[in-house]
Parts: C-alpha cells; sequence; structure tokens
C-alpha cells in the first residue's frame, strides 16, 4: 500500500516538473555541499531489506527527504542513458517552509551506480531561499 502511495505522488508530483518553477528556479548565488553519507547509508539500508525504492531513484525524493510543514514540491532529474542509466541528477526544490525567515530550499542530488549495480549519492549540494529579500535567489547566505 505505501508503494501504490508513493507511486502515487510520484504521478501528482511529475506532473508538476515541467512547471517554469523548476525550469527557472531563479538565482542560486551558493550552493553547501553536504555529506551523503548518512542518505547513502539509508539507501544501502533499503537495498539490503529488499524496498523496492532503493532501486528505483526517481522514489529517493519522497524515501529521503522531509515535507512535513512545507507548502509545495517540485522536482526533476535528468539520466544520461534512459536504457541503462549510470549517472542520474535530481533537483528539489521545496517551499512555504513554517519558518520567520527561511521560505525554503533547493538540493542538487547526483547520483552514480556502483560496481554492485546500486545507486549511491556522490554529490549533495544545498542552499535556501529567504522569506525578505531577493525572493527569487537561492544562498547559503543567513537570512534577514
Amino acid at each position: 500500500m505505501k508503494l501504490f502511495v508513493l507511486y502515487f505522488m510520484l504521478l501528482v508530483t511529475s506532473s508538476s516538473c515541467a512547471s517554469s518553477s523548476i525550469q527557472n528556479p531563479g538565482t542560486i548565488k551558493s550552493w553547501n555541499t553536504v555529506d551523503p553519507k548518512p542518505l547513502n547509508d539509508r539507501i544501502r539500508a533499503a537495498y539490503a531489506s529488499g524496498q523496492a525504492w532503493a532501486s528505483q531513484p526517481q522514489l529517493y525524493v519522497f524515501n529521503l527527504f522531509y515535507f512535513e510543514e512545507i507548502k509545495s514540491i517540485t522536482y526533476d532529474y535528468e539520466v544520461d542513458n534512459t536504457e541503462n542509466p549510470q549517472h542520474i541528477t535530481i533537483r528539489l526544490i521545496r517551499d512555504g517552509f513554517l519558518d520567520d525567515a527561511v521560505r525554503g530550499d533547493i538540493q542538487r542530488i547526483e547520483l552514480n551506480r556502483n560496481k554492485q549495480g546500486e545507486w549511491e549519492i556522490i554529490l549533495l549540494q544545498k542552499a535556501h531561499r529567504c522569506w525578505r529579500g531577493e525572493e527569487q535567489t537561492f544562498t547559503t547566505e543567513p537570512c534577514p
């Protein structure tokens, strides 16, 4: 049942991927590089326990990131080869945080297949957008 809900969410969210906000999310002034080890540990545990989402990176957004207390999410992903991808880039934008300073964030997740054919995150970058200031700018600087 959970897998059905995840697929439904993927379908609904995928329809928003064509929106202009993901095609042009705004200016990204700076990125923080985040250690991907905790997420890779969760992915490896999912592979080890036979969870289907582990082999489907398009579902990583729903299994690795939190969506409580936010207004919207938008994401897209690009593959290097549709038949047998070896590299995937996912871009996730979360907006409408219940925070008086931080409005949302953008995350860039790059994945590669390892020698065992399993996906692992090789790069995770993050920036946030503030409620005040330049509305369409993502940065690592503190919000006003």
